[in-house]
């Protein structure tokens, strides 16, 4: 069913992004949640696997969250975050500079100034492509620490055709050695002051994983960003994006932190994973709606995926 429904939801995007481009901004990406508010309504499958990752999701939090109301909002803020920086396409950056808020620039600039690089913490929260997006239209160094994205704007995929990027791309297939080429590689970037944006909500078995606590489940998940911070002493920066109720953007940059020396060392890798990890926690709790696929990570993992 969930090969069925991304296959539905990636026609449905080809098919609707390039007339949804023709609205204004705010409309747009009104429009393009209609996709998912659509499938909730006419799927009683769908509707279902929504309610109930919402209702586990509800005693967690030991919120009353209603799932007939949450459950379209939900379904229509993954189309927006699947989208990634797609309906921003096209844009000079005029136009997209009022579209996008941001909270703690000052915190980043701080952090970069300091000569060593900023490891920028995401997540697979809210629209988590629009704070990489809004780096590069304002001239930030940035390289990717992670798995290569698809389905990204022409405008993105332009910027991640430069000298190194595709030596940093992540793969699940590579071999120890492989692995730690990268992270050698990444080392580099940070001692040229770059910004270096890894994910810390990923789900890994096998080195360079630890143990960690989210939404009620005990996962293990990948720690290289902990290991380089400790390596290189870059600060650390967490960062969030979504998409307002008003059409608009929101990115947040939170305070940095430091890693210390002994910080790759397995139980205190552990211990900065978590405090990542709860402050995403502390954000679905209040968005909700934004959470993506996170209430469904418990029906995965009773399913053995």
């Amino acid at each position: 069913m969930r090969r069925r429904l991304h296959n539905f939801r990636k026609a449905m995007l080809k098919l609707a992004l390039p007339l949804i481009r023709r609205l204004p901004p705010q409309s747009a990406t009104r429009a393009l949640a209609q996709i998912g508010h659509v499938e909730y309504a006419m799927s009683k499958k769908f509707r279902h696997r929504f309610d109930t990752a919402i209702q586990h999701g509800a005693i967690h939090f030991g919120a009353t969250w209603d799932p007939s109301s949450l459950g379209p909002s939900l379904a229509g803020r993954q189309i927006l975050g699947r989208s990634y920086d797609l309906l921003l396409d096209g844009m000079d950056d005029e136009t997209v500079a009022p579209l996008i808020a941001v909270e703690g620039r000052e915190i980043l600039d701080r952090a970069l100034a300091g000569g060593r690089g900023v490891i920028l913490l995401i997540s697979h929260f809210g629209s988590n492509v629009i704070p990489t997006h809004w780096l590069y239209r304002n001239d930030y160094p940035v390289r990717w620490l992670t798995e290569r994205p698809r389905h990204l704007s022409d405008y993105m995929n332009r910027k991640l055709e430069v000298e190194g990027q595709r030596e940093l791309f992540l793969s699940r297939r590579a071999t120890p050695s492989e692995g730690a080429a990268t992270v050698r590689r990444a080392a580099k970037a940070l001692r040229a002051n770059m910004i270096l944006k890894v994910a810390c909500d990923v789900r890994w078995q096998g080195p360079s994983s630890v143990p960690a606590r989210f939404l009620g489940q005990d996962l293990t998940f990948a720690a290289t960003w902990v290991r380089l911070a400790a390596m290189t002493g870059a600060p650390v920066v967490q960062s969030f994006g979504r998409i307002a109720d008003d059409g608009n953007y929101a990115i947040e940059f939170l305070p940095e932190w430091n890693v210390p020396t002994t910080g790759s060392k397995e139980d205190e890798a552990a211990i900065w994973v978590q405090h990542a990890l709860d402050r995403i926690e502390e954000r679905v709790g209040v968005h909700p709606a934004d959470s993506n696929d996170y209430f469904f990570w418990r029906e995965e993992t009773l399913a053995g995926a």
